[in-house]
């Protein structure tokens, strides 16, 4: 786990565009916790794609999620299950309430498939390629990668509702600026 440890840590501080394969819940909860990391370090916001934000996973990121928000960034979450992710989960609340928080849920039975992952910028991320198994592939500076995994969220966002955190109501992306306006 060390030279893991030291590997995720040099590619984030030396942003390298270095593929990052992971296979185990704990490589992941280092991965997601560095992309955090990254995030304030560089000033950035934080996408993530989920089935049910899994509590146990994202327990321990709740100081970081904070940090980011401290930093005047956003933390958006598009869910399969949203639900699920209410259940007993600090890391959804603390996303929901904050003001630069937004959870969205998206219709899966709309899509041809849906990958979950973690994305900052367009270049930082960690992306499943095998969710059962915890299979994945993360990288600290990947352009290419990295911004289509932008375009796949910001696709998933169009057919995706708003969860109001007080009232419960869903909105989509287009009723959500209307109301802003």
């Amino acid at each position: 786990m060390d030279s893991f440890l030291n590997l995720v840590e040099t590619a984030r501080s030396k942003k390298q565009d270095r593929q990052i394969k992971n296979a185990s819940i704990s490589h992941a909860r280092v991965l997601v916790r560095d992309l955090l990391r990254s995030a304030i370090e560089n000033g950035e916001d934080v996408r993530i794609v989920s089935g049910c934000l899994e509590a146990d996973f994202y327990v321990g990121l709740c100081e970081l999620a904070q940090k980011v928000f401290d930093s005047g960034h956003t933390i958006s979450i598009i869910l399969e299950d949203i639900d699920m992710a209410r259940v007993n989960n600090g890391f959804f609340d603390l996303v929901d309430q904050n003001e630069n928080g937004q959870i969205w849920e998206v219709n899966v039975n709309k899509l041809d498939y849906f990958y979950h992952f973690t994305l900052v910028s367009n270049c930082r991320y960690r992306l499943e390629t095998n969710h059962e198994a915890k299979e994945a592939v993360a990288n600290f500076n990947d352009t290419g990668l990295g911004q289509r995994l932008h375009d796949r969220f910001t696709n998933l966002l169009k057919i995706s509702r708003r969860v109001d955190a007080n009232t419960g109501v869903k909105a989509t992306i287009n009723e959500v600026a209307f109301a802003q306006a």
